[in-house]
């Protein structure tokens, strides 16, 4: 699957909080693909949760302004 125009797809994965709760959006994920930004791909990226993004299979799809900053 790959993005089209200004979105990004993200996946997201289920983490553990330090209380044992499973947080399946925490505003953390991994770039997929981003056309218009290309060189995020493959990278951690932290995103905006305020606004409702698309979920498919895993993945968030949202427009790439939302994508704030990389964890390296």
């Amino acid at each position: 699957m790959k993005a089209v125009g200004r979105f990004a797809l993200i996946r997201i994965e289920e983490t553990v909080s330090n209380s044992g709760i499973a947080v399946k959006n925490d505003g953390v994920g991994t770039c997929v693909s981003c056309p218009e930004m290309i060189e995020l791909e493959g990278l951690v990226v932290v995103y905006d949760t305020g606004p409702k993004h698309e979920e498919y299979d895993g993945h968030l799809i949202m427009d790439n302004k939302h994508i704030m900053a990389v964890i390296e």
